[in-house]
């Protein structure tokens, strides 16, 4: 995430959908019309929908993001502590967070169950909703 203002910038001049395909989806026409889906389906909520992200609020989420994104030695051992179940959805092509990083997690995380998701992006979950909810329900149970 330390490369994400790089990552924003590539992102300059896109409509809100296809700023949406670039960082949630890969490249593949599979992933991005599973991307367009995914998109039309929060299109489709009319009602209490969330309002558009301010300025102020997206520098403010960016600045707390490469506050965070900051190397940090003792982040493993501390993520062994954590002692309740962990469901981890990961995409394999995930450009903002590389698969490389979930994969370090879960092999700290005591109870991490990780699911990689082909072929896809930041947006794994929404690339591949029937999967990801049957996991979620199987794991909550």
């Amino acid at each position: 995430l330390s490369n994400l203002p790089n990552l924003l910038s590539s992102a300059a001049g896109l409509s809100p959908e296809e700023s949406f395909l670039l960082f949630g989806f890969t490249s593949s026409a599979e992933s991005r019309n599973a991307g367009k889906l995914s998109y039309a389906r929060v299109q489709k909520r009319t009602v209490n929908r969330d309002a558009p992200l301010s300025n102020e609020s997206f520098g403010a989420q960016l600045t707390a993001v490469l506050a965070w994104a900051q190397p940090y030695p003792n982040a493993l051992k501390e993520l062994e502590t954590i002692t309740q179940p962990v469901l981890h959805i990961q995409g394999q092509k995930d450009v903002p967070v590389p698969v490389i990083n979930a994969v370090n997690m879960s092999l700290h995380i005591p109870n991490d169950c990780l699911s990689v998701y082909p072929d896809a992006g930041h947006a794994a979950f929404t690339q591949y909703p029937e999967q990801f909810v049957q996991q979620a329900n199987d794991f909550l149970k």
